[in-house]
């Protein structure tokens, strides 16, 4: 006689069902960090791209403090955050130097 395939899939045992548990509240305090970094980042995206009005300085400098936050938290990676300044401070340059704000699309 063979056995039957599990339908239930979830945490088991009680450790486990703690830690969803935790893992759900540490998410609900994260969550709006992590939103609050990506819409800042968006703006100052949009501000530097002309799409947007409002200062460029100003809005980058919002954006990585949103990120510093962030990371701070635990709610993104530190090299996530400094990869993001760095993309975005990039973007402000070249838009500074009178470039434009959007990548060329990269060739496969």
């Amino acid at each position: 006689m063979g056995k039957t395939a599990r339908t239930y899939k979830g945490a088991r045992t009680p450790q486990s069902l703690k830690e969803v548990r935790a893992s759900a509240r540490r998410g609900a305090v994260q969550q709006p960090k992590r939103t609050e970094a990506k819409s800042r980042v968006a703006r100052a995206v949009a501000v530097i791209a002309g799409g947007a009005p409002g200062d460029a300085a100003a809005s980058v400098s919002k954006a990585a403090s949103a990120l510093d936050r962030a990371a701070k938290s635990g709610a993104i990676h530190k090299n996530a955050a400094a990869r993001r300044k760095s993309r975005l401070a990039k973007k402000a340059a070249r838009v500074a130097a009178g470039g434009t704000a959007v990548d060329a699309p990269a060739k496969r």
